[in-house]
């Protein structure tokens, strides 16, 4: 199934072909997504709620035996640094990546709500959150929020870009993968609810950034850090995140979006029309930019190091 290549960054990674790669990568998603099912299955005839603290308590185990679900699949996948290939091995920048990236995510809903701005309308209203908006006020602790979103991200980093795209990318090359990745990272979403094609397509340009996010740093951290900025970023401002309404307990605040549903996004969020899009092609440029420069200056580096020696 696999045979040894050396990539360039001198270490051997397995090489698996095509058809083997696509059917593993599948599969592991496969497995993974009816553990989740299983559980839930499990916590509604164990009587669980939907109270903070069990959401909570649920979230970090669930983010624990993902991570310990891929380290595993990719060590037997043969993968001889499997934290590594992970992404998430710690490093001098590790937390500034990752901190840097919840910036940048919550940079990324303002400019979506600029955009909408442009075309339609937005203001603050200094008031607790409209039920006839879309969202509402409370039950949920922002520490609640903070400490469930950072763990859900990473627990989605880790399937798609952390387990899937490093195997799709050994097997049928890094812009497939990418493209296989964040289609596979839109579809993980289609039970949201108000999910349909402008969701579909934002949720896909979110996968690439992702994806390229990885690239750029070569680990999950930066990735990391955008995909937790842009959602607690949109539960602070009242709106609604991939169709799901995250009410803050006394949030006396929310952002008010006007203008037509393929714009704002309606009840599924900025993500859900083309503000969000939009945002998403944005960063999707940038890193693109920084991703050209940083090969530019491999390049040099490379040739110096062989001029020198």
């Amino acid at each position: 199934m696999t045979d040894q290549t050396t990539n360039g960054n001198g270490r051997n990674d397995p090489r698996i072909s095509p058809v083997a790669g696509c059917s593993i990568a599948f599969g592991l998603l496969f497995i993974w997504m009816l553990g989740g099912a299983g559980v839930q299955v499990l916590t509604e005839l164990l009587g669980g709620d939907e109270s903070e603290t069990f959401s909570l308590m649920l979230a970090f185990p669930a983010t624990l035996l993902t991570f310990a679900y891929a380290v595993g699949a990719l060590w037997l996948l043969r993968f001889p640094t499997p934290l590594k290939t992970l992404g998430l091995h710690f490093r001098t920048w590790s937390i500034p990546y990752l901190v840097g990236g919840t910036v940048a995510g919550i940079l990324g809903v303002a400019l979506a709500l600029g955009i909408i701005a442009v075309s339609g309308n937005v203001w603050l209203e200094l008031s607790p959150v409209d039920p006839e908006s879309g969202s509402y006020m409370g039950p949920y602790d922002i520490r609640f929020a903070f400490f469930f979103f950072i763990a859900y991200a990473v627990l989605e980093e880790i399937v798609v870009r952390g387990l899937l795209y490093p195997v799709l990318k050994q097997s049928i090359g890094m812009w497939l993968a990418i493209g296989i990745t964040s289609l596979a990272f839109s579809l993980i979403h289609l039970w949201n609810p108000d999910f349909s094609i402008l969701p579909a397509i934002d949720i896909l340009l979110a996968g690439i950034l992702f994806c390229l996010l990885r690239e750029l740093t070569d680990d999950l951290w930066l990735a990391w850090g955008v995909h937790f900025g842009w959602n607690i970023g949109l539960v602070l401002a009242g709106l609604p995140v991939s169709g799901f309404h995250v009410g803050l307990i006394q949030q006396n605040w929310h952002f008010v979006t006007e203008g037509p549903e393929i714009l704002t996004g309606g009840s599924f969020g900025p993500e859900g029309g083309w503000s969000g899009i939009l945002a998403s092609a944005g960063m999707i440029l940038v890193t693109l930019i920084l991703l050209y420069y940083k090969n530019v200056r491999r390049d040099i580096s490379g040739s110096a190091y062989h001029v020198f020696h």
